[in-house]
């Protein structure tokens, strides 16, 4: 299986991931197609605001700023793409999200998780779950579920 299995050119993908993001270190990469421009990426800024990046320049981005600027605890972040709806949740609450049409063009059959070009994932990763679907719908279920698990929040 490759990128292009899972980061299809109708947008829609999900990832549900349990993190323990590293205060100290910038510009984190959660996940990434890891081409040559950023087309579909999920990452943390030298600012420590945390982006989706569904698409290969700015107008297909959200970012919010972290919880609490990467407070060196466990938190279940939540991201969801369609062609029409974009939304970054962190601990059950839905940060922000957008209405802006999203198209991916990457190319690439490479998906790294922990990494995005030489940007690596400072902290731990404790599960990553990537659907291929926008599962924005089910976000409750899926927070639910890994939440009776790690006890989170």
């Amino acid at each position: 299986m490759s990128a292009t299995d899972i980061i299809s050119t109708n947008a829609e993908n999900t990832v549900a991931a349990v993190l323990n993001q590293d205060s100290a270190s910038t510009e984190n990469r959660l996940a990434s197609n890891d081409s040559g421009s950023i087309n579909w990426g999920l990452f943390t800024d030298s600012s420590g605001n945390i982006a989706y990046n569904a698409g290969n320049n700015s107008t297909n981005r959200i970012q919010r700023i972290s919880p609490a600027n990467w407070d060196n605890n466990q938190h279940l972040i939540f991201f969801s793409c369609s062609l029409t709806y974009q939304q970054i949740a962190i601990d059950g609450t839905v940060w922000i999200s957008d209405n802006s049409q999203v198209t991916i063009s990457g190319s690439s059959t490479v998906l790294r998780i922990g990494k995005q070009f030489s940007h690596y994932q400072g902290g731990t990763v404790q599960e990553f779950v990537l659907y291929n679907t926008d599962e924005s719908s089910n976000r409750t279920g899926i927070e639910s579920n890994i939440n009776d698990y790690y006890s989170i929040y």
